[in-house]
């Protein structure tokens, strides 16, 4: 992006990278947040988005895990770090609610499922 290549130390052109470009959305919110902690709409939207992944990974559940939840335990860590710099008291309690619920599919799917790769259920057993 235009505002980026001329700004690349400002917090608000990597805002708008990660919101309208084609690539690297996620860590184009990161460097934001990176240049600006207090960047409330990068970190809502990055918050937003690795949410939606995790929700995206744990939707056939409980048939199917798409991806690592490996992954998705970490991202959840990232999560309950970026809540934890907001002060909208009541949104920080919302995520909190939303990650542990996403970790406990996780962490009970891996439970059952302890090897790597194993993200499916195999109904022929």
């Amino acid at each position: 992006m235009e505002g980026l290549a001329l700004r690349p130390n400002a917090s608000e052109a990597h805002l708008w990278a990660g919101l309208f470009g084609e690539r690297d959305r996620r860590a184009r919110l990161r460097a934001a947040l990176a240049l600006d902690p207090g960047c409330r709409r990068a970190r809502r939207l990055l918050v937003q988005w690795v949410l939606g992944g995790i929700d995206y990974n744990q939707h056939h559940m409980p048939d199917f895990y798409i991806n690592d939840p490996r992954i998705d335990l970490t991202d959840l860590d990232e999560v309950l770090s970026l809540a934890g710099g907001d002060d909208d008291t009541p949104w920080i309690a919302d995520i909190r609610a939303e990650a542990a619920d996403k970790r406990t599919v996780a962490e009970t799917w891996l439970a059952a499922h302890p090897g790597e790769g194993d993200f499916a259920v195999d109904h022929h057993e």
